[in-house]
């Protein structure tokens, strides 16, 4: 019986980690295509007009929060948006959590560009840009501007549609 038990056990955290580490992987695919690609920078750097634009490719930081980020700035209607439209207005029953994975990253540098990850949906990611030090978990952000993209994996967990949307909080 207590071998049972055990097996059962080791099952689930074996599950456990292995979705996990599935969206490690997404954050590192994330990060990446965001160093690499010149259509974001482009992107980023005219959000934040007068922050370094004449700098060649992006620095940022990375926020070790995971973040509820809203999704009501895209145009749903563009993408399959199915599994996403049970994400809308679901801020109060997500609860903002530190990645064990963004915090051992590193990624900090002295920047005024902050990347925020939002928690995978399915397929989905949702990152944001903004020029401010983001807020400790379950604190709101007063003022500034962002730049929101939604990021959409295929079967392999490959990049296969990007979107952006600005954003600005009064």
């Amino acid at each position: 019986m207590k071998k049972i038990i055990l097996v059962i056990i080791s099952f689930f955290n074996l599950i456990s980690v292995k979705s996990q580490s599935n969206n490690d992987c997404r954050y590192l695919m994330v990060i990446t295509y965001l160093k690499s690609d010149s259509a974001i920078i482009q992107k980023v750097k005219n959000t934040f007009l007068g922050k370094k634009k004449n700098k060649v490719g992006l620095d940022f930081s990375v926020h070790k929060g995971i973040q509820f980020l809203d999704l009501s700035s895209f145009k749903l209607d563009s993408i399959e948006c199915k599994p996403l439209l049970k994400y809308l207005g679901n801020e109060k029953k997500f609860n903002p959590y530190n990645s064990v994975f963004l915090e051992k990253l590193k990624l900090k540098s002295n920047t005024t560009y902050h990347l925020i990850f939002s928690e995978p949906i399915e397929n989905y990611l949702v990152v944001e840009f903004c020029n401010y030090a983001p807020p400790e978990i379950n604190r709101k952000i007063k003022f500034g501007l962002g730049l929101r993209i939604l990021f959409r994996f295929d079967e392999f967990g490959i990049i296969d549609y990007v979107v952006s949307s600005r954003v600005a909080y009064n």
